[in-house]
Formats: structure tokens, sequence, C-alpha cells
């Protein structure tokens, strides 16, 4: 049974001196947490070995104290040194300490997290040892300079019971198209360290994911006039297949489209759809 690393819906807040418009990274983190984030992960990239270590035990102890799940960047060390919940591993981290190696400093229930930014990664991470699975960045962000948009975010999700937290470029605008797409984890940087109120931009963010969540966690697809949900992301072709339907004895329609057979590949049911199917027997 897979072990519960932390709750679906969660917003994961990332730390940044750097981005929080002068603040501190204590006060950002305390206005977070009074708002509502559920995880936090310090990645203070300017900061030498002894701030870290300062920031790290004082973070750690915050977020302990309202049940905030406190995790480190980059340096599964260093996460054992503060005694944080977990490290969030980066592509190049893995390959110079080795998942086992990880493991082994940050314990059995030390929680280790892995940044992806292909299809591809994201199926060896969720084949991992990995607790969970960062994919992105998904937006353009200035903390990166590249991004690989939203295609592939509907397989990614469907990989694995593992948790997947969607990252990059993430704000108001585009927070919607993401939980559209099935994402139950939001990661968030600047749109929450420099807004000018982080504890209310944190409580609306959450609204947000708790709205969607619960208005639209499932695809509602009626067969035969029968209905019934799926929990995860398929195409139309995927899912037709899944019920052993033969396609030419059947009729689709999506959103209140009928959807031609030779595009059911491209079709991918997402939460919040609606889909109607109609099983005859004879030709098609």
């Amino acid at each position: 049974m897979m072990r519960k690393v932390f709750n679906e819906g969660s917003l994961y807040l990332v730390t940044g001196a750097q981005c929080s418009l002068g603040r501190a990274t204590i006060d950002v983190v305390s206005a977070a947490i009074r708002g509502g984030v559920d995880i936090v992960q310090m990645r203070e990239k300017n900061a030498s070995r002894a701030e870290l270590v300062e920031l790290g035990r004082i973070l750690k102890d915050i977020c302990k104290m309202n049940g905030v799940v406190f995790m480190v960047n980059d340096d599964p060390y260093l996460a054992r040194h503060v005694k944080a919940d977990g490290v969030h591993l980066g592509q190049e981290d893995v390959k110079k300490y080795g998942l086992p190696a990880v493991r082994e400093l940050v314990g059995p229930e030390g929680i280790i997290g892995l940044s992806t930014h292909t299809v591809r990664q994201a199926k060896d991470g969720a084949a991992s040892g990995a607790d969970y699975i960062a994919f992105g960045p998904v937006f353009p962000t200035k903390t990166k300079d590249y991004f690989i948009g939203t295609d592939g975010l509907p397989e990614v999700l469907g990989l694995s019971d593992k948790p997947v937290v969607v990252i990059g470029g993430i704000d108001g605008e585009n927070l919607d198209k993401v939980l559209f797409l099935g994402a139950r984890n939001v990661a968030m940087i600047r749109y929450i360290t420099e807004a000018p109120d982080i504890e209310t931009r944190v409580r609306e963010v959450k609204e947000i994911m708790l709205r969607r969540g619960s208005a639209v966690s499932k695809v509602n697809i009626r067969i035969n006039g029968n209905t019934e949900s799926l929990d995860k992301v398929l195409s139309i072709g995927e899912f037709v297949g899944s019920k052993g339907f033969k396609p030419e004895q059947v009729i689709v329609e999506h959103n209140n489209v009928i959807v031609p057979r030779e595009k059911w590949r491209d079709v991918l049911l997402s939460a919040g759809d609606n889909v109607e199917i109609l099983s005859f027997v004879g030709g098609g």
C-alpha cells in the first residue's frame, strides 16, 4: 500500500528571499501558514550553509507547530541536520546522491520529492523510490529559462498513485487551467511570496483549489443511460477500449459535441467533463 506523505489538494510553497520583495523568509512563511498553506520547501539559493542551518531549524519548528510539512531543497544532509520532514531533489541531485543513499539519510519516514521536466522523467520518477514527483515548469517563470507546457500533464497525473505536484509559473490567471486538467497539488513561488497580503493570497488560492476539487473531482460518464465516474485522465479511445466496446458500435458525445472516431485518441477525459456513450449492436 502506498505510504501517504501529504493530503491531496495541498498548496505547496517554495521559498526564496530573492522573490519576496525584501521581506524575511520567516515572515513570508508565517503569513502563508496563517493563510492555510500545506507544505513549505526551503529553497534559498543565495544563503550560506550556516544561514541555511539556522533558517531551516526555525522554519522546521514553525511548520511543526502548525502541522505543515517542511521540506529542504536539494540537500539530504541539510534535511537530516535540521530534522526536516524530507528533501526535494532535482534530476542532478539524484545523480549526485542516488535515491537509496538519500533514503538512508532521511530515514524510512522521511519524504523524498523529485522534480521532473518531461513525461519520461515523470514515468521514471513514479516508478522510483521517491514519494512524490513535481512536474514542471508548466508555464513561463523567472526561476527557469524554459517551460514545458501542460500537454503532458493529464498523462503524468495518471501514471501512479503517488502524489504529483504541478509547478512553474502558476498564478491567478492559469491556476484554474491546471486544476481543470486534474491537478490536485499545486506549488507556487512568486504568486505567494510577492503578494501584497500573503495570508489573504493563500486563502484565496486554497478556496479556488477546494471549490474546483470538490465540484469537478470526477468525470461523469453515462453509458447507455447508466452513470459512472472516472478518477483518472484517459482519452476517449482508451476509455472505450477499457470497456471492451467495438469502436464501430459506439457513438460518443463529449461536452455536448459528437466526437468522430478518428479524434478519440486526441480528446482527453478531464475532471469536469460530461460524456455520453451509446453502444449498440450492429455495424457502425
